[in-house]
């Protein structure tokens, strides 16, 4: 494992991911039931983003960071759970998803191979990573240039703050 997939896993899942995320809800968030309260989307869409932040302030060439941090969401996020509701909604076998990553100019069997089995053995999987990543980056996105005299530290404490919710309450509290 080279230091920038350390970097990102620790930024996804503990600071400023997972671990802040759950110590700063124990500490600012006086109401067990929403603490207890576990939406897969608001969790991973955090983490997700956490983890893109950090990559981009960690010193590495900014370009390099970006196609890094796009290939990874595309296939890891985007196209697994276009695939994944391609199987489920749709009744693709591996046949099919092989079909679609050809269409998309992709000749990659042993990674159809793999999102396939993902996707039955894990049913929607991956898609709250990927929603709820684009979810919170719009949320924090629009915060940002609705409030664009606010300190971005700020801006991701009210998210926090709000804990745990759907994204249009978290919305309509941003």
């Amino acid at each position: 494992i080279d230091r920038q997939d350390v970097l990102g896993m620790l930024a996804h899942e503990a600071y400023p991911g997972h671990l802040y995320q759950n110590v700063y809800h124990a500490e600012h968030i006086s109401s067990y039931c929403q603490r207890a309260y576990n939406l897969i989307g608001y969790s991973e869409g955090w983490a997700e983003y956490a983890d893109a932040y950090i990559m981009a302030r960690a010193g590495y060439d900014l370009n390099a960071v970006r196609y890094l941090s796009l290939e990874d969401k595309l296939f890891n996020l985007y196209i697994p759970t276009r695939i994944d509701i391609g199987i489920h909604s749709e009744g693709w076998l591996l046949d099919d998803v092989e079909d679609y990553l050809w269409d998309l100019g992709l000749d990659m069997p042993e990674y159809a191979a793999w999102v396939y089995d993902m996707s039955l053995e894990i049913p929607c999987y991956f898609a709250p990573y990927a929603v709820g990543y684009l979810q919170t980056q719009a949320l924090i996105g629009g915060a940002v240039s609705t409030y664009e005299d606010r300190d971005l530290i700020e801006i991701h404490q009210a998210y926090l703050s709000i804990g745990p919710a759907p994204f249009h309450i978290i919305e309509a509290y941003m």
